[in-house]
């Protein structure tokens, strides 16, 4: 998901009672320029990924689902910036 839309709702919401079941080295859901994602499924990820991934800096994460990892992944990661530094 690329950018923030205008109004309240995330613009990435995975659905309550479902899973998604990832390999090695993926990512569940993942925003960039300020998206906003809500997950509210089951995610498992393989070793080296990422469960909720997004950057920018009015993204957000919010996650109400069960997160299972394999080695070396992130459950949720947020990487904030400000282009004045």
């Amino acid at each position: 998901m690329n950018g923030r839309k205008t109004g309240a709702a995330f613009e990435l919401q995975t659905a309550v009672g479902k899973t998604v079941a990832l390999g090695n080295k993926s990512v569940g859901a993942y925003g960039i320029n300020g998206a906003r994602i809500e997950n509210n499924s089951d995610i498992v990820i393989g070793s080296d990924g990422a469960a909720l991934y997004s950057t920018g800096v009015n993204g957000s994460l919010k996650n109400t689902g069960k997160l299972t990892l394999g080695k070396n992944s992130v459950g949720m990661f947020m990487k904030r910036w400000n282009s004045s530094y």
